[in-house]
């Protein structure tokens, strides 16, 4: 069995954005954000990292 991988002929790029995409994208700003808000952004992220994920299964010829 042979995977190619790489860039394939077949597909077509995606067009470039727009000029009001990337005025919009540009003129975005991110919503400033209270300490309070941040501290407690902070604190799910660590709760969501010290979570134990399940070990993977491996040896399983599928």
């Amino acid at each position: 069995q042979v995977v190619r991988v790489g860039t394939q002929t077949h597909k077509q790029p995606p067009k470039p954005p727009t000029k009001a995409e990337m005025d919009a994208a540009i003129k975005k700003k991110p919503a400033t954000k209270t300490p309070a808000e941040i501290a407690a952004e902070k604190a799910a992220q660590r709760e969501r990292n010290l979570t134990p994920r399940p070990a993977p299964q491996t040896g399983t010829h599928l």
